[in-house]
């Protein structure tokens, strides 16, 4: 694949990379195509019939044996040359599944003996890498897109923006760096002034100077934004802070030895000392159980902490797995956002490589004790509207589920600044929080939230909600800490979509 740079970045910014268009099934599947070819000492072996059953297969194959065989709706042989400058050449191979834009995985082996594959890289919407040098020396970086927010915030996919992925080959294996590479990402923000621009980009911006680690200008950025996107985005900084936080680092626990597909959603923050960048992330264990492993990575290699919690199902820890939340130790907490019991819970943990500790009296947890309590009455009311809830029985259980959660979260309302109907409260949920004041007698903790009513005639559990502020005022009384009152507070600003 040809070195192109320059070419990419107004893509990946503007989430236009090349994307692979689905041919349609015909009436008549299309004959198996065989194609070889050689790279090394290697033969890369090509089975295609289109887009039809059976699935495509490219196999690398020695004197005639396969010893890697990979299989999806479409695949590909994309490179074949030394990456690493060791002399010894590399393969690309691409796997497609056949939808408008996703997605794509990409695996590269060193064609030694035996063969080593040094990446396997899900990149979602982006096809491909582009070969560089980032640092002007040894082995080549690869660069794809982050894409992260797709669809986020009311954009369509056209304005979605992929932020730039690096991956650098360190240790035996390309691994996610982007982070290491700051000039380069910041290389990567357009002049937005005086044109008008996708709202993606300004998204783009904003994020890859918080990556890069200038978080001052990118929050003096949005303040030069033209009026309608400034509102926009400034919407949702609380989410994006949140959501960049594991921003290249999502790979450690494959760097730890944990399988392809056996990590889900994950966490950054500095949960055990300040400035230290750590991964919280959920890990697929044996017999589908799941646990929640603490990440850090110390002179090029990722450790693994043993399992802080565990948990019946991999399922149980999807998404939202939670948040981290800055104290004012400079330490991050984590809340999880926990619904095994059906209800919502946010317990705060402070998070040590030994395990975790859940926070008792404490500013953030007696918060999120008030927002929980809401969330559960709204996630029972809403499961009321599943196509799966049929029978009076079924209706019977959730309302009594329902008027449980009412009881738990009606004392709350008494110090609310305005009126909230809990009868049809469908939609409360937590984004991200932050504590913007905290000493030993008070404390404020705020954050963004989606909050929505069903309506007379709902027919869906999918409750259309509005974006809020949220803030909760506490003081420490006779030794305990007691929310004193907490607001609502609708935010400005819609998604380009729905202007």
């Amino acid at each position: 694949m040809p070195n192109c740079l320059p070419a990419l970045l107004p893509a990946l910014l503007a989430g236009a990379l090349l994307s692979v268009s689905a041919v349609g099934q015909s009436s008549r599947p299309e004959a198996v195509k065989v194609s070889s070819s050689r790279c090394g000492a290697y033969t890369v072996q090509l089975r295609q019939n289109g887009f039809d059953d059976p699935e495509d297969s490219v196999s690398l194959l020695l004197r005639g044996r396969p010893l890697v065989t990979l299989r999806d709706v479409h695949v590909s042989r994309d490179f074949c040359g030394d990456l690493t400058g060791d002399g010894v050449p590399e393969v690309i191979l691409g796997q497609f599944s056949g939808g408008a834009h996703c997605c794509f995985v990409y695996s590269i082996y060193s064609l030694t003996t035996p063969l080593r594959r040094i990446l396997y890289a899900p990149t979602a919407h982006s096809d491909g890498f582009e070969i560089t040098q980032l640092d002007g020396r040894g082995p080549k970086e690869l660069v794809t897109g982050d894409w992260r927010f797709a669809y986020a915030y009311g954009l369509s996919f056209a304005d979605s923006p992929a932020l730039p992925q690096v991956y650098a080959f360190r240790a035996g294996q390309y691994v996610m760096a982007t982070r290491d590479h700051p000039q380069f990402l910041l290389r990567t923000v357009q002049d937005t002034r005086g044109e008008d621009y996708p709202s993606g980009a300004y998204l783009a911006n904003y994020a890859v100077q918080v990556l890069a680690g200038r978080s001052a200008a990118a929050e003096a950025y949005v303040k030069t934004l033209p009026a309608p996107d400034r509102q926009w985005l400034e919407n949702y900084l609380p989410d994006i802070r949140q959501s960049l936080s594991s921003a290249g680092i999502e790979d450690w626990p494959y760097r730890a030895g944990v399988g392809d597909e056996g990590s889900g959603a994950s966490v950054g923050g500095a949960f055990t000392a300040p400035g230290r960048l750590e991964l919280l992330a959920a890990v697929r264990e044996k017999g589908g159980q799941a646990s929640l492993r603490l990440y850090r990575e110390q002179a090029g290699r990722v450790t693994s902490s043993a399992a802080l919690a565990t948990f019946s199902s991999f399922q149980n820890l999807g998404w939202p797995l939670g948040f981290s939340v800055r104290r004012s130790d400079g330490r991050d907490d984590f809340v999880l956002h926990d619904t095994r019991s059906g209800s919502v819970r946010l317990p705060v943990y402070r998070v040590a490589a030994s395990g975790l500790t859940e926070r008792g009296n404490d500013p953030l947890a007696t918060a999120t004790r008030l927002l929980g309590d809401l969330a559960s009455v709204a996630r029972h009311t809403s499961s009321l509207y599943r196509s799966s809830v049929r029978t009076d029985e079924q209706r019977r259980i959730i309302r009594g589920r329902i008027a449980a959660a009412r009881t738990r979260a009606e004392p709350w309302l008494d110090l609310l600044g305005s009126p909230l109907p809990l009868a049809t409260l469908g939609a409360f949920e937590v984004q991200a929080l932050e504590v913007s004041r905290e000493n030993g007698a008070s404390a404020l903790v705020a954050g963004t939230l989606d909050l929505g009513f069903t309506q007379p005639g709902q027919s869906s559990e999918y409750v259309d909600s509005t974006r809020q502020t949220v803030a909760v005022f506490l003081e420490k009384r006779a030794g305990t800490w007691t929310v004193v009152r907490w607001q609502l507070t609708p935010r400005r600003g819609e998604g380009p979509m729905y202007r």
